[in-house]
């Protein structure tokens, strides 16, 4: 085993940019209920905490809140539009793969940690064909929490084979580092 550091990633917004494919599955739920669609430079203002707190924030951006049951079930249809169309638009950010391969070749283990599906993340990532870099691919449902808890960096760092010590976290929010170190 390497002595370097595991390097954990965060998936949306680090390694890929997914914004326009969660948009688009958040525009297909808020037309569905009657609602105009949220053009994608302040939608990506909405992207973070998972797909709930999106519609939440969508529905909020229109003045309409709704009973946490009927989220739910607006949350299951924007699941199953997303899944359906999770790589037509969401590309690595330019460099990206170049960088995790000269990483992986100085023997560095990679693993992501996101609030993401672990199941979308999986699809996500062998979409793009980049599933293969990572030694553990974890989501928000994988260990039944979700960032900033800490215990989902722990235990993607064990599940990716490497010690608490020894890692690194890279994100693009403060609940990709806040409270991952305590």
């Amino acid at each position: 085993m390497s002595n370097l550091p595991l390097i954990v990633f965060d998936l949306d917004g680090t390694l890929v940019d997914s914004a326009p494919d969660l948009v688009n599955a958040l525009n297909f739920v808020l037309e569905r209920e009657g609602l105009p669609a949220v053009p994608l430079a302040p939608a990506r203002k909405m992207i973070g905490a998972g797909a709930r707190a999106m519609i939440e924030r969508g529905l909020e951006a229109e003045g309409r809140v709704c009973t946490p049951d009927y989220v739910a079930k607006l949350t299951d249809d924007f699941i199953a539009f997303y899944a359906d169309h999770i790589s037509d638009n969401t590309r690595p950010f330019e460099g990206t793969e170049a960088a995790l391969d000269e990483l992986a070749s100085q023997g560095h283990r990679l693993a992501v940690c996101t609030n993401k599906l672990e199941w979308l993340s999986n699809r996500l990532l062998n979409n793009l064909k980049m599933s293969a870099r990572f030694a553990a691919i974890c989501g928000a449902d994988t260990f039944g929490v979700q960032k900033p808890d800490p215990a989902i960096l722990r235990q993607t760092i064990a599940r990716a084979g490497g010690t608490h010590a020894a890692a690194i976290m890279v994100g693009d929010s403060g609940a990709d580092i806040r409270n991952n170190f305590v």
